[in-house]
């Protein structure tokens, strides 16, 4: 009886390592990359895709760019307009805005982030070139004053200024990291001063970095920069020094990287996820949806992440990419004055378009929104994004 029993047991063990041997082969077969493509999987939610409605508007009238939420969940939105640019805030969460212009020498304004203490602050973008004045990181006083007055900053090296996208804190808890057109600049205490990393991305051949438009900090505690020429780059000691990670594979174009984001739900879940220009009119080698891991840099590899990226549309560079706070989905928006719709993804593999509630603007390229900026609320899961015109959209959903 033993025995019998004792050969039973091994029998069924035998047929569970089969049986486990059969299903791993297929699930690496769902994912396996090939070149620049990725096979589809019957990865699927059934989640709806999201849809948008519109809630307000920012009263800024054209330029409109970058959303941020401060700590308080007081929502703010800049534009880079040199006559009726600046910041407008909304302490209702998009539905009434006031702008709050006091204090600044220069209204050109793209990117905003916050301090380790939550103060907001934004940087000029190619004031200069308008003649309105030097180029200034501006920090406001939501801490502890009213939240309408900003204050100066001087900044170091070149007046080029240009903060685009999003800045990140390092893993030190202090040291805020911002890619600018002059390179890496961090600030110590809060965003009072900035100085210019001392092993910043150079920005003459070989090597040339140029603009910088994006900063992510992966959970390793790795830090992320794209650039115009040198594509990613990425720092390990709180963004005091950089080396050149690069372009994705057959990407010749030095295009622009303007969004990074870390990869959501999927066969890439918790990659750095890249898009890499320049898209153009045309798909080219190299650019689109990339996917860097799963071993931080430099130990990682490329793997193409955009099944179906651009959505039947044109192909155009993606500016912003959001991730929910659940990191189940991803929703990306497009170089604005083109019309394309917004892409998502609950895989972050295979896109679909969702425009839904969006309304069609006919001085684009091509007769979508336009839309310009995107953001997710931490507090609530609701994604909002805002049109150049200042017209501000909410998921009818959490995310």
């Amino acid at each position: 009886m033993i025995k019998t029993n004792s050969a039973r047991v091994l029998c069924c063990l035998l047929y569970l390592v089969a049986f486990c041997r059969l299903v791993f082969s297929q699930e690496a077969a769902d994912w396996q990359t090939f070149d620049n493509s990725v096979q589809t999987s019957s990865y699927n939610t059934s989640k709806p895709a999201p849809t948008w409605q519109k809630i307000g508007n920012t009263g800024l009238p054209t330029q409109n760019w970058w959303i941020q939420f401060d700590k308080k969940g007081n929502m703010y939105v800049s534009s880079n307009n040199p006559s009726a640019g600046g910041v407008s805030k909304s302490t209702d969460k998009g539905f009434h805005w006031t702008v709050i212009n006091t204090g600044f020498s220069c209204h050109l304004h793209r990117g905003m982030g916050l301090a380790p203490d939550g103060t907001l602050f934004v940087g000029n973008d190619y004031c200069n070139t308008y003649n309105e004045g030097l180029n200034h990181f501006y920090w406001l006083n939501n801490v502890s004053g009213s939240g309408t007055q900003w204050t100066t900053v001087s900044t170091p090296g070149s007046n080029l200024g240009g903060q685009i996208n999003g800045s990140v804190i390092a893993n030190d808890g202090k040291t805020i990291v911002s890619a600018t057109y002059s390179g890496i600049w961090l600030s110590t205490n809060n965003a009072r001063s900035w100085f210019l990393a001392p092993g910043s991305p150079p920005q003459g051949p070989p090597n040339n970095a140029g603009e910088g438009f994006e900063t992510i900090k992966q959970p390793d505690g790795t830090i992320y920069a794209g650039f115009a020429y040198g594509g990613v780059f990425y720092s390990k000691d709180n963004g005091y020094h950089w080396t050149k990670l690069g372009y994705p594979p057959g990407n010749g174009t030095n295009g622009d990287v303007w969004a990074m984001a870390t990869a959501p739900a999927g066969p890439y879940a918790g990659y750095l996820m890249v898009f890499a220009g320049n898209a153009g009119a045309q798909i080219k080698t190299g650019t689109g949806f990339w996917c860097y891991g799963p071993q931080a840099a430099p130990n990682g590899s490329w793997h193409f992440c955009g099944n179906n990226e651009y959505a039947g549309q044109m192909a155009i560079d993606v500016t912003g990419i959001v991730i929910n706070p659940a990191h189940t989905r991803a929703i990306a928006i497009h170089y604005g004055d083109r019309g394309t719709k917004p892409v998502y993804s609950d895989d972050g593999v295979n896109w679909k378009a969702c425009n839904t509630g969006l309304p069609p603007d006919p001085s684009t390229t091509l007769g979508g929104a336009n839309t310009q900026g995107i953001q997710v609320d931490p507090s609530t899961g609701y994604m909002y994004i805002v049109l150049k015109n200042g017209d501000i959209y909410r998921t009818t959903q959490p995310q």
